[in-house]
């Protein structure tokens, strides 16, 4: 008896002391930093990571100590929770909880240089031309950019920017992330070198496909990349089954389509001919995200490239210097452009046609600038004449040209109206006649609004003119 006592008595003994061990306490500052786990050691402790994904909430237990490098775990890529379950004895308690991602260590993470322009990796939007001195791909038109899709959270860039110190003509550039044009955020280039510039962070980790491309114009500035980051890696782009070529002028470019009227103490101010006045066009606003053509583009699940240049015309135009210079011209050459003596030029490399993407369609907006041209000889009705016929020669040359480039089943669509230029549309409805054996060839009227600065169409008409040009490219492509 005395033994059994004994014996309940030690162990009642031993219960008392493990009762009275002191509770510990769990370290809260668990990190990750330079891929090693760090947290505060606790004498005589057990650690066991606890891993859990965000992907599926699968549980990955890994046993660890204070310094273990994440990447010695076996652990797949992707994202995680992480906490620390530290052991002694009876006791269990757990660290805080931490987010860290398992990136592929063989993935690339950064594209620079040449290799971006045959990279799997990288899509350019647009003509572009590579700077070998510079080492830099520059983009030149309105919605010309690139496309990458990574796996990770952010994506940054080494990017060139021209006339960056002036205000009116800076490039400015929209960044969307997965098609989401609801929310595109806006920056611009305030200097001619911006180096890491973060494009977008903080995303969900995961899959991203993020395009990057200038709002405004050729004639304001261009913008250029030297090497893209990113946090994760980069994946292949995809590239889209269908492909639209836009041939323009400040229609298909954006001219200042988001200007706000202007009125003095409720009263809309006029221009000299009656007209409501609205701000002075800047880069700033102009949004070639905004027009009908980009607009069309991306209803149909297109991939595009635009050739637009504000006030020049297929023939000539009056606001062009030299008054000669046009967009038949241009459309071979890689840019049209303004040079710093306000003359209008276009570059001097030719457009390589035989590595670019064919057309499956290619809409033409042009015949504004040309109106100008042709009524500047109303005095002398033979000239006058002649420029009519001029423009209706040079749109049937265009349209051959397109069709020896592309095929003879690449559809042409005619697109007149967006400025309201009534006093064309006899010229563009006669030149559409004149292509009568074309079956290729489509006459899409739009209806503009004049509703921004210079009698350009707004955001809203845009809107309202794309409607009328995705319907008849969809019923055309049968898409």
């Amino acid at each position: 008896m005395k033994k059994i006592i004994s014996a309940l008595l030690i162990i009642f003994s031993v219960f008392l002391l493990a009762s009275c061990t002191e509770p510990i306490e769990a370290p809260q500052d668990l990190k990750v930093e330079n891929d090693l786990i760090t947290f505060t050691e606790i004498e005589d402790a057990i650690y066991k990571a606890v891993f859990t994904s965000t992907v599926d909430n699968k549980v990955h237990n890994r046993v660890v100590s204070n310094g273990t490098n994440i990447y010695t775990l076996s652990l797949a890529e992707g994202e995680y929770q992480l906490y620390i379950e530290i052991t002694i004895g009876k006791q269990v308690v757990n660290t805080n909880q931490i987010t860290i991602v398992i990136r592929d260590i063989n993935a690339v993470n950064e594209l620079k240089g040449e290799t971006m322009l045959n990279s799997t990796q990288i899509k350019f939007i647009g003509r572009t031309l590579y700077d070998q001195i510079d080492e830099v791909n520059m983009m030149h038109h309105s919605a010309s950019g690139f496309e990458v899709k990574i796996i990770g959270t952010s994506l940054s860039a080494d990017l060139i920017g021209t006339n960056t110190t002036q205000q009116a003509k800076k490039p400015f550039l929209a960044v969307v992330v997965d098609e989401n044009h609801d929310d595109v955020r806006v920056l611009s280039l305030d200097e001619k070198h911006n180096n890491k510039l973060v494009l977008v962070e903080g995303l969900t980790y995961g899959e991203h496909t993020i395009r990057v491309i200038k709002r405004s114009e050729a004639l304001d500035s261009f913008f250029g990349v030297k090497a893209v980051y990113t946090d994760g890696k980069f994946l292949d782009v995809e590239y889209k089954d269908r492909f639209i070529e836009i041939l323009g002028d400040s229609t298909t470019a954006g001219y200042g389509n988001e200007t706000k009227q202007i009125f003095i103490n409720g009263i809309p101010v006029k221009d000299e001919w009656g007209y409501n006045k609205y701000e002075d066009k800047t880069s700033g606003n102009s949004n070639a995200l905004k027009t009908f053509g980009y607009l069309t583009t991306q209803a149909v699940n297109a991939d595009y490239s635009i050739f637009s240049a504000s006030g020049w015309g297929l023939t000539g135009s009056i606001w062009t210097n030299p008054q000669t210079v046009n967009l038949f011209d241009a459309y071979r050459k890689v840019y049209a452009t303004t040079n710093n003596s306000f003359v209008n030029v276009y570059s001097d490399e030719d457009y390589n046609f035989a590595t670019a993407r064919k057309a499956d369609a290619v809409i033409i907006s042009v015949g504004t600038n040309d109106l100008y041209y042709i009524e500047a000889m109303q005095g002398d009705q033979i000239k006058f004449q002649e420029r009519k016929q001029a423009f209706i020669d040079k749109y049937k040359e265009l349209v051959d040209f397109i069709m020896y480039l592309y095929g003879a089943d690449t559809q042409i669509f005619m697109v007149y109206g967006a400025m309201v230029e009534s006093r064309m549309y006899q010229t563009v409805e006669a030149t559409y006649a004149n292509l009568s054996g074309y079956t290729n060839v489509h006459l899409v009227k739009l209806q503009g609004d004049n509703g921004a600065v210079d009698h350009h169409p707004s955001v809203a008409s845009n809107e309202e003119m794309a409607q009328v040009l995705i319907a008849k490219v969809k019923e055309v492509m049968n898409w």
